[in-house]
């Protein structure tokens, strides 16, 4: 699943994300609203998530994530990396901080790392 507010920051990872043959992508949101019940419908394996939404909406999603499923590995998605790494370093089994400026093939990597290393499989 997917977590973005900018249009084009979904259509990217949409792109990506749908040449996977390994990868199904289960559903998208532009912000936090919904992230309880989208989880409950779609029980994702692994969220994708912009860390530079606006108004706090990751903060918010990640939040909620951990609520109902605290397990649930999780990629964050952010320009400043090294601004982020901190606030989930208790955590590191399941987030995982990206820099922006990874390759399509880095997030894959990373997203299919996240889910193997919490026991999922894509």
């Amino acid at each position: 699943m997917i977590i973005a507010d900018h249009p084009i920051m979904r259509d990217s990872l949409r792109r990506l994300l749908r040449r996977q043959a390994d990868i199904d992508l289960v559903g998208e949101l532009p912000d936090a609203s919904a992230v309880s019940s989208e989880l409950a419908r779609f029980q994702p394996d692994i969220l994708l998530i912009d860390l530079q939404s606006q108004h706090g909406e990751a903060q918010r999603a990640i939040k909620a994530v951990r609520g109902v499923s605290p397990l649930t590995p999780i990629v964050l998605l952010t320009t400043y990396p090294w601004e982020s790494e901190h606030l989930y370093a208790d955590d590191p089994d399941t987030v995982v901080v990206l820099s922006k400026t990874a390759s399509g093939d880095e997030v894959i990597a990373v997203l299919r790392q996240a889910a193997l290393r919490t026991g999922f499989t894509l």
